[in-house]
């Protein structure tokens, strides 16, 4: 029986850097019914035609092109024109091991899920030696709404990656990455996936690599567009499914106070308190105030440990949370 139709989509801006590392590791795939759907969003050096030269090399790759919209509308467009019978999503520099698509089928059509996914990413450095880590597999079968709490609770990676879609799932509830959103479109892309799936199937075994020191991430850099942008991400949430669900609801607070903290991490980070000392005191306060959310969570005794941290002193908790922080900030 033929293998079903995998659709990989990879959106990039100026990803000439990581690209051949990406796009390997995704048709080297030991799962070769695959088509690679790398979408262009406008970039300004080496990257599209990259891109282009992998598509006269493989028939599996598709490259479209489009002005700079931002990987939101790069996710959609790539969702649009997408034939697989799942989706799955892989950031321009990051890279999959090479059972990723595998194992994963295999564990959608076993347990007849909607989505599946690991808890977390490998997190990793260029300069590392990269191996998979030897974990027992360990597998959950639970509803989409555990799995919504789940990602609330920051128990799962807040990421459109690192997972497998019924496109079917996508399609029947018109689910597509909210444009508007400049950030946190994967957050809450990923909630309403999930609010929307019956069965979802998490392995403990890791095949997505995640890279922590590419310094033009916006994750290493602040970015008022992205502090403010993650505060929308929420307030559409809260808006959305708040008042639908009491647990819903707890559980939105909390990633409401942890939105605030991690913003708080990225002002202190980088040295931007003065430069924009309205905004650090306004995000103090919340995450001082609410912490209280994070001592009712059902989370970690380390992470009940940063709300009670941030109820004596935010800036401490800030600077202590950066010190250990795996991916560092740029202060540049």
């Amino acid at each position: 029986m033929k293998d079903e139709l995998v659709s990989i989509i990879v959106p990039m801006y100026n990803s000439e850097k990581y690209l051949d590392e990406c796009i390997s590791s995704i048709l080297s795939q030991d799962y070769k019914n695959i088509e690679l759907i790398l979408v262009d969003d406008g970039s300004t050096d080496g990257t599209l035609k990259k891109a282009k030269e992998y598509e006269n090399k493989d028939g599996r790759v598709k490259v479209i092109h489009q002005k700079n919209s931002g990987v939101s509308t790069a996710r959609n467009n790539g969702i649009k024109k997408s034939k697989g019978t799942y989706i799955t999503f892989v950031d321009s520099d990051d890279f999959i091991a090479s059972n990723f698509i595998s194992y994963y089928v295999s564990l959608i059509k076993k347990y007849k899920s909607d989505i599946v996914l690991s808890r977390m990413p490998i997190k990793y450095r260029s300069t590392d030696v990269v191996e998979e880590p030897i974990i027992s597999e360990k597998i959950d079968i639970i509803s989409g709404k555990e799995c919504a709490l789940e990602m609330l609770y920051y128990k799962i990676f807040i990421a459109s990656w690192n997972k497998l879609f019924r496109k079917s799932l996508l399609a029947n509830n018109s689910l597509l990455f909210e444009e508007k959103l400049s950030f946190g479109e994967g957050f809450n892309f990923s909630i309403d996936a999930f609010l929307k799936s019956k069965k979802v199937c998490i392995t403990s075994l890791k095949k997505y690599y995640y890279r922590v020191d590419n310094l033009s991430s916006v994750m290493t850099k602040f970015s008022l567009k992205q502090v403010y942008g993650s505060f929308d991400a929420i307030d559409r949430l809260k808006d959305k499914y708040a008042s639908v669900d009491g647990e819903l609801s707890m559980a939105i607070k909390y990633a409401d106070w942890h939105t605030h903290f991690d913003s708080l991490n990225s002002i202190v980070g980088t040295k931007n308190i003065k430069n924009n000392r309205d905004l650090y005191k306004s995000v103090k306060k919340t995450v001082r105030s609410d912490a209280k959310y994070a001592l009712k969570a059902p989370i970690s005794r380390k992470e009940k440990m940063k709300g009670l941290m941030c109820l004596i002193n935010p800036y401490f908790a800030s600077r202590i949370v950066n010190k250990f922080r795996r991916r560092k900030f740029n202060k540049i």
